[in-house]
């Protein structure tokens, strides 16, 4: 498909090319490279701008048609054998939103068009320009939710977190008391046995019923001592008990937060809006040979494939942060470690995951699976 900088179908999609084929971000990294100031243009200033360049051979020019050459690339040496009449039906038959930017690029770059192809050209890509806004309209929308939760969730993380610390300080405090308290009874029981064994000595032979007594008094007091002990022990270790259940509050919590931070619906921004994302498996144990093959058949399927090779040797974070990203998790029992398994089952549960514990970590098991998720 032959091309030329400013022929006429150029000049009337000059505007879509600058909206569309080129997103805020890119222009702005542009006009950076080029150590252009913009500081002090609006965005449509900056839209008119880069009108203007495309518009003259300029240096400024020239850099932008290398960018949109190199980034439509692949498509431009697709469709560059395609005739003028080829070129139409297949936008025709095949324009989408997904592709407008690029057929709005190869489109501009005609040459030696009549003013009825390029009429017809235009008129076609035209028909797709509501739509495309519409639907950038909309993502904008979502971004914006998106962006209100986040923000609600770490607020509420926040909360959470100096709340629990604050419990946490507390029950540390009452923990090392209680410590100070049990060392001062064990001291004070030994005190009190040998206080009663010098009383007991053969000196003091004529008054040893009175020191008896008194022997077996500070005996029961020691069996007191020594049961508020037991109960001081047991009352520190239901503290560190709920400490532990806090800080796996604080876990789920984190995990949660990371992954709305993550998803990519989160982070795209409103100039280059992606499409919807692919569904995320997590394969949790299996062979690592073959993880390359498991990642292969998941994007045969138009699926990402994340793994995890079972072992939590160095703790189970990493499997609950992975768990938190994905949508469904698969998990092998014939290769794999049963803490694992465990884990999978418990964090599924506690984050509302689909997961499958599937018996055989063969490919063709997770063929099965897969298919299984996607219908």
């Amino acid at each position: 498909m032959k091309k030329k900088k400013n022929s006429n179908i150029f000049n009337h999609l000059l505007c879509h090319v600058v909206s569309i084929s080129l997103k805020r971000k890119e222009v702005k990294k542009i006009l950076d490279k080029a150590k252009f100031d913009y500081s002090d243009l609006d965005q449509i200033g900056i839209h008119q701008l880069i009108k203007d360049e495309l518009s003259d051979d300029t240096v400024l020019s020239k850099r932008i048609f290398r960018y949109l050459n190199n980034k439509y690339a692949s498509e431009l040496k697709k469709f560059k054998d395609y005739s003028i009449k080829e070129w139409v039906d297949f936008l025709n038959k095949n324009l989408s939103i997904d592709n407008l930017a690029s057929s709005i690029w190869i489109s501009a770059t005609l040459k030696d068009l009549t003013k009825e192809e390029s009429l017809k050209i235009f008129n076609i890509i035209n028909i797709f320009i509501p739509y495309y806004l519409e639907d950038s309209i909309a993502k904008e929308r979502e971004l914006e939710l998106n962006q209100k939760n986040i923000i609600a969730l770490e607020k509420k993380y926040l909360q959470l977190t100096t709340q629990r610390q604050e419990e946490i300080n507390k029950f540390k405090t009452i923990i090392k008391e209680n410590d100070l308290i049990i060392d001062s009874l064990k001291k004070q029981s030994i005190i009190n046995v040998n206080k009663v064994n010098k009383e007991k000595s053969p000196v003091n032979l004529a008054y040893e019923s009175k020191w008896e007594k008194k022997y077996n008094i500070s005996k029961e007091k020691n069996k007191e001592l020594i049961k508020e002990k037991s109960k001081l022990k047991r009352d520190i270790k239901e503290y560190k008990k709920l400490i532990k259940d806090y800080e796996q509050d604080i876990l789920l919590l984190n995990t949660e937060l990371n992954e709305i931070r993550n998803c990519d619906k989160c982070k795209f921004d409103s100039s280059n809006i992606p499409a919807e994302c692919p569904k995320k498996i997590l394969l949790v144990g299996g062979l690592e040979g073959l993880k390359s093959s498991y990642a292969q058949l998941a994007n045969q399927m138009s699926l990402n494939l994340d793994y995890h090779n079972g072992c939590c040797k160095n703790g189970i974070e990493s499997l609950s942060n992975k768990i938190g990203r994905c949508d469904a998790v698969i998990c092998p029992i014939d290769i794999n470690s049963h803490s694992a398994c465990l884990a999978v089952k418990r964090f599924c549960k506690k984050m509302n995951k689909s997961f499958y514990m599937v018996n055989r970590s063969s490919i063709s098991s997770l063929e099965e699976t897969l298919k299984e998720i996607c219908s």
